[in-house]
């Protein structure tokens, strides 16, 4: 009972003294520097070229009339990418479908779809009509 009394009253002792007291200069003086917590945003390089960026957003006009969300039975996104070939491209780290995808996911899997062939710069003509490029 006695070591509760003596704990009791330093505690009562210790209390009092951080209120009464005025803060001391050397304390104060030994706090430690804030931080200042600095974020910053980088925005990632684009999958594709702003090029081949525009051959395919000419494509994507010819298919679908730019409508990136497009979602079909069978084809997907602005491209027409058929589910099978967004799957097997490798288009499902970015979404299920094409549909779901940023029009420069779209164009980075068609461009790895298309290989080695070229893109025309603006597929018009033979290379778009009413059934799509």
């Amino acid at each position: 009972m006695l070591n509760k009394i003596k704990l009791l009253t330093a505690s009562l002792i210790l209390a009092l003294s951080i209120i009464v007291l005025p803060a001391s200069p050397v304390l104060a003086a030994s706090k430690p520097p804030v931080h200042h917590l600095v974020v910053t945003i980088h925005k990632p390089a684009p999958l594709v070229s702003p090029a081949v960026m525009k051959a395919w957003a000419w494509v994507g006009w010819c298919e679908t009339h730019d409508n990136w969300k497009m979602e079909g039975s069978m084809y997907a996104g602005a491209l027409g990418i058929t589910r099978t070939n967004w799957i097997s491209y490798g288009g499902q780290k970015f979404a299920v479908d094409a549909a779901h995808a940023t029009p420069q996911q779209q164009a980075y899997i068609a461009s790895r779809i298309q290989g080695p062939y070229p893109i025309p710069d603006q597929p018009t003509g033979q290379y778009c009509n009413s059934n799509g490029w």
